[in-house]
């Protein structure tokens, strides 16, 4: 006969595992959440309610779901969000350090995604992280599983938080949530969350999995061939944007991007496009164009991933499709 009330150990007993596994130091406290939108809600408005006279947040660029949703309960809620802007077309440190000191002097927290998912762009946030503990303000970090790609970050200071969502898109959806010393607030929810260990053991070998391959050189010389080869009509991000180099990104002018997939896909070739989801609508693109990336450009995207670049082939069919679609589009350079 089961008798239905869980040890009470058992969360604690798990959440012990999670970080021995990750070598978590002591002063780190961690929390597991039912998925990512949870764990985000569960970390900034804990540190609110701990700091009830400070009414202003900052976002570190514009922001995708699921941090974007986030920000709207702040704003119903009063508080002033504050937006640190730069571009993943050419980063402008000095723009940076001067939306940094205009800062309201009761910002809580800076809040942001560590990759921007289509263009696989890292947010600025060594510099945020370096910054914020002179000002007494907290830095929050999302990690979706494309960031893990980078290995898991570790709050590095009393004032640093991140939020690890490696299973956003599968059928168990635990994230993780690191605090740091100073952001340990009382949880929204009361009482004890119960996970079965079956999730938990999937949250721990996703999260210790060894980082999927990143060739940087590999990436960079191939969008250069391809933009020396059509000159000023394809770009690419600013060559010194850091980045997750698993993936070559391309902006093709004169060209749909989700046609030149469809055309690559038919010869075996995987690639995908922003074109090919509601990229180009402003009730879901509403970060891209603020980061420097255009509608246009989303709609005119390839992005080949690593596994791809090293086909054989794969240029020459890039070029020959591109030219294809140019001469149906009536595109002329």
């Amino acid at each position: 006969m089961r008798i239905n009330i869980s040890k009470f150990e058992r969360l604690e007993d798990q959440k012990t595992k999670l970080k021995a596994a990750l070598k978590v130091s002591g002063d780190v406290q961690v929390e597991i959440a039912y998925d990512g939108v949870h764990a985000l809600n569960e970390l900034t408005r804990s540190i609110a309610q701990l700091h009830p006279h400070k009414r202003s947040i900052a976002v570190l660029g514009a922001q995708p779901p699921p941090v974007f949703g986030l920000l709207k309960g702040f704003v119903s809620e009063g508080f002033s969000v504050q937006e640190i802007p730069f571009s993943f077309m050419g980063f402008d440190e000095k723009a940076l350090i001067e939306s940094w000191e205009k800062l309201k002097k009761d910002t809580l927290f800076v809040l942001g995604s560590v990759i921007e998912p289509l263009t696989g762009g890292i947010y600025p946030f060594d510099w945020i992280r370096r910054e914020a503990p002179k000002k007494n303000i907290f830095s929050l970090m999302y990690m979706s599983s494309d960031a893990l790609k980078l290995g898991p970050i570790v709050p590095a200071s009393p004032w640093e938080s991140v939020i690890i969502d490696p299973l956003w898109d599968q059928s168990q959806t635990l994230a993780l949530i690191l605090k740091g010393e100073r952001s340990q607030g009382e949880r929204l929810i009361w009482g004890e969350a119960r996970f079965s260990n079956e999730s938990v053991e999937k949250l721990e070998s996703r999260l210790c999995e060894p980082l999927e391959s990143q060739d940087r050189s590999t990436v960079l010389d191939f969008e250069k061939k391809v933009m020396e080869y059509f000159k000023s009509t394809v770009r690419s991000l600013d060559r010194q944007c850091p980045r997750v180099f698993d993936r070559a990104v391309l902006f093709i002018s004169g060209v749909n991007g989700e046609s030149l997939m469809h055309a690559l896909n038919e010869k075996s070739f995987d690639v995908g496009s922003g074109a090919s989801c509601a990229w180009d609508s402003p009730h879901f693109n509403r970060w891209l164009p603020k980061l420097g990336v255009s509608e246009e450009m989303v709609q005119t995207s390839i992005l080949i991933p690593l596994k791809t670049l090293k086909k054989p082939g794969l240029f020459e069919n890039l070029v020959e499709n591109i030219n294809k679609l140019r001469k149906l589009s009536g595109f002329s350079q």
